[in-house]
């Protein structure tokens, strides 16, 4: 029988702001923290999730707590690639 993992996992919530739907609940200034910690810059985050560096300054300042939903989504997407366990060999 396989091993059963214990993943943590974290509930978000869908609220609107402006009209606009946001993600609620996430730690964005820790998913930048460890995009960063891969060698990748503010600039180059800010332009892969498509909003302007001082954005990205403001979550990492705790200004901004919450993201539009596709800039959320983008950055989750972006620290998944960028921060993602490196694949285990298999083992005969």
């Amino acid at each position: 029988m396989g091993e059963l993992s214990h993943k943590t996992i974290t509930v978000c919530l869908l609220t609107a702001h402006n009209g606009l739907p946001i993600i609620s609940g996430m730690d964005w200034k820790k998913l930048i923290q460890e995009i960063i910690a891969t060698g990748m810059t503010q600039v180059a985050i800010a332009e892969e999730i498509g909003v302007k560096q001082p954005s990205i300054v403001d979550v990492l300042q705790g200004r901004t707590q919450e993201l539009k939903w596709s800039n959320g989504q983008r950055l989750i997407k972006l620290h998944s690639i960028k921060c993602a366990a490196p694949k285990r060999k298999a083992v005969a």
